[in-house]
């Protein structure tokens, strides 16, 4: 059985690091294939999980695991019947059992609350590099982000990033946490006045679900926030001045592939979503038990999608996924997966709450229920499943629930 002091905990930090280095990758160093940095830190990790002499397995690793064999097994008989592609069924449940077993490494290890901290740490800190070289490659390079596609680089998973990496700024300039109690007030400072630069940088991802998220979580730490009004006020104003003044100093031609993204028609029909999510009804309608198997609605995605009156291009000429964790749980694997998954983030909501009751309310637990939130947020948006920084955050969450819940722990 792993120990919670042992050096596994290395192994941990530096995934939680490289797995937000994607963008990097990809982008800046043409580097897209299987043997990434935090693939082979995975690797090792399963392997040492591989060895060990005991594993447990909480509830759930039980549910996903059900759901993905759920989702294999009608995919494959549809596959047979319906002479479908299995291609992408391959692909999510190799992604999602990849992901879920580094998670069940994490949990076993029993992290304490201040390897838990550490964690998060190095998450945000590779969240760091990447909003670095966002601003770097939009103001040299003339990148338009609004276009890219795949993992960090979708700017919805990179904007919703980028938005946690803000609300752990706001987590550390608020915190009492012996943590952070090493931070002067000229660090706080110097904060406070780079959150408009990162906040351009979500921007400039045009993440409509990364601002929808901050924006929400902002006025909910506005409120948390416990200084008197001067200071709120002058906190407030320092962010709108700086902000204004860095778009101020924009070519607004830059500005305008994003700017598109943001007007009431992409808004109003998710970029393409809402035609989606129509196609899925006409899905549901034919297959609502059992649904038709993980990964098949790209499969089927532009057949049901022209049967719409008024669809967009985009999604009548493309192969898509369904962009929603909970409307493909529903297609795909039916009202069964559904009802699961939804059980699996009731309990977790629950459990999160507890804990955060149970810690007298610290900035911690609340700030861990914001990051709960933001995976929320990102499921109806994204299919949440298939990224390594859920199933990360998704451990997590339950590590520290476990720290003071009275259950077994892993």
């Amino acid at each position: 059985m792993f120990t919670p002091t042992n050096k596994y905990k290395y192994l941990i930090y530096f995934y939680a690091f490289f797995i937000c280095l994607e963008y990097i990758y990809v982008v800046f160093f043409d580097f897209d294939h299987f043997l990434k940095p935090y693939r082979l830190i995975a690797i090792l990790m399963l392997f040492f999980l591989l060895i060990s002499k005991k594993v447990k397995y909480d509830f759930y690793d039980k549910i996903i695991g059900g759901i993905v064999v759920l989702g294999f097994l009608i995919s494959l008989i549809n596959t047979i019947i319906f002479d479908t592609s299995f291609l992408n069924t391959f692909i999510q449940i190799r992604h999602i059992s990849f992901f879920m077993l580094t998670s069940i490494f994490i949990k076993n290890q029993n992290l304490s609350l201040t390897q838990i901290k550490y964690t998060v740490l190095f998450f945000m800190t590779g969240t760091l590099f990447n909003i670095i070289l966002v601003l770097i490659q939009f103001l040299y390079d003339n990148e338009d982000f609004t276009q890219l596609v795949a993992f960090y680089r979708n700017p919805s998973v990179l904007g919703t990033t980028i938005a946690m990496f803000i609300s752990y700024l706001f987590y550390f300039i608020s915190s009492k946490d012996d943590f952070f109690s090493s931070r002067k007030l000229f660090t706080n400072f110097v904060i406070i006045i780079s959150i408009p630069l990162f906040i351009f940088a979500l921007f400039i991802t045009g993440s409509r679900t990364g601002m929808l998220a901050l924006g929400l979580v902002s006025f909910v730490y506005l409120f948390r926030f416990k200084i008197n009004i001067f200071y709120k006020f002058s906190f407030i104003s320092i962010i709108i001045l700086f902000t204004s003044l860095i778009f101020s100093n924009i070519d607004i031609k830059k500005l305008y592939p994003i700017l598109g993204r943001l007007t009431l028609e992409e808004v109003s029909s998710g970029a393409g979503r809402v035609d989606l999510w129509k196609a899925s009804f006409l899905i549901m309608e034919e297959a609502p038990i059992i649904g038709i198997g993980l990964g098949q609605f790209y499969n089927l995605s532009t057949q049901y999608t022209n049967r719409l009156f008024d669809a967009r291009k985009t999604v009548l000429t493309n192969q898509l996924t369904l962009h929603n964790t909970y409307l493909q749980m529903l297609v795909e694997v039916g009202w069964i997966g559904f009802i699961l998954f939804i059980g699996i983030n009731i309990k977790l909501y629950m459990d999160v709450f507890k804990t955060y009751k149970l810690t007298n309310k610290n900035d911690f637990s609340f700030f861990l229920i914001i990051i709960f939130f933001f995976l929320t947020i990102l499921s109806f948006f994204q299919f949440s499943f298939v990224l390594q920084s859920y199933h990360l955050f998704l451990s997590i969450l339950i590590c520290h629930n476990n720290l003071y819940l009275n259950q077994n722990k892993i």
